[in-house]
C-alpha cells in the first residue's frame, strides 16, 4: 500500500468471510484513509459496507461508490469540490428563474440493499418527483424514487464505473461535467444512458451552453458570476431558448 492509493481484498488478505467482524474492518479502513487518498476494497458484504459508512460518518472529505462487494473511497479535492458547488448554485438559480418546484439532496447516499449497490452523488435533485420526497425525514430507495438529476464531476479516474452504477440504481438523468463540457445522459429502457446536451429534468435546457458560460465566466468572483448567470438565463428565456 502507498500513501496515495491502497487496495484490500478482504477474503484474500485474511481469510475472513464477508460477514465476519465488520467493525474491525471499518476501523482498519478508517485508519488507512487517514493516510491514503484512495482505497479500493473487494469482498465487502452489505453489512461491511454499512458498518464502514457508520464508522466514517461525518468524514465529509471522502466520497464513495459500492458495487456488489467492491467499495471505492476517495478523498475529495479542491479541483473536484469547487465546480461541484458552482454547478449546484447554477441549478438553484435556474430553478428560481424558471419557477421550478424542486428538492435538493446534496450528497445524500443513494443505496439499495436489494441491488447491493450504493454511491454518493456530487449533487442531486428531484424535479419531476419532488412531491414524492418533500417533507420526508428519511428516504428508502426501494420505495422512494431516485433523484431526477445527478451531477457527476469528473476530474479524477475511478476504478468502479459510477455511470454504470447510476444506471443500475435507476437514476433517470446524469450530467457528466468535465472542464468546459457537460454531457447529459438520459436513461433508456435498455438500462444504458443516451448522451446528448439537452436536459429533461430542466426541460429544454442546453447544459452544454451552461458549461460554455462557466468556461467564459469561471474566473469571476462567485457572486458576480451568479448575477451574470441570472441575467444570462433571463436573456435566453426572452429569446425563447428556455
Amino acid at each position: 500500500m502507498t500513501a496515495k492509493s491502497s487496495v484490500i481484498d478482504r477474503a484474500a488478505s485474511n481469510g475472513a468471510s464477508a460477514d465476519g467482524e465488520p467493525r474491525e474492518l471499518a476501523h482498519a479502513v478508517a485508519r488507512v484513509m487517514a493516510k491514503s487518498k484512495h482505497l479500493f476494497l473487494a469482498g465487502i458484504s452489505w453489512t461491511d459496507y454499512q458498518t464502514i459508512l457508520n464508522e466514517l460518518e461525518g468524514e465529509r472529505r471522502l466520497r464513495h461508490a459500492y458495487d456488489q462487494g467492491r467499495l471505492e473511497l476517495m478523498v475529495r479535492s479542491w479541483e473536484h469540490e469547487r465546480p461541484k458547488m458552482l454547478w449546484a448554485y447554477l441549478i438553484f438559480v435556474l430553478a428560481e428563474e424558471l419557477d421550478l418546484s424542486f428538492e435538493a439532496g446534496g450528497e445524500l447516499t443513494l443505496q439499495r440493499e436489494d441491488l447491493d449497490r450504493g454511491l454518493e452523488p456530487d449533487q442531486c435533485f428531484w424535479f419531476q418527483n419532488a412531491e414524492h420526497v418533500r417533507g420526508k425525514k428519511k428516504l428508502d430507495f426501494q420505495v422512494d424514487p431516485p433523484p431526477d438529476l445527478f451531477l457527476e464531476i469528473e476530474v479524477s479516474r475511478t476504478i468502479l464505473d459510477r455511470i454504470d452504477l447510476l444506471a443500475a440504481l435507476g437514476v433517470p438523468e446524469v450530467w457528466r461535467i468535465n472542464d468546459s463540457q457537460c454531457q447529459v445522459g438520459i436513461l433508456q429502457e435498455s438500462g444504458q444512458y443516451d448522451w446528448a446536451t439537452t436536459s429533461r429534468a430542466i426541460a429544454g435546457l442546453d447544459a452544454q451552453a451552461v458549461a460554455e458560460f462557466v468556461k467564459n465566466e469561471g474566473a469571476a468572483d462567485r457572486m458576480k458570476l451568479l448575477r451574470s448567470f441570472r441575467a444570462w438565463v433571463r436573456d435566453r428565456r426572452q429569446e425563447g431558448k428556455l
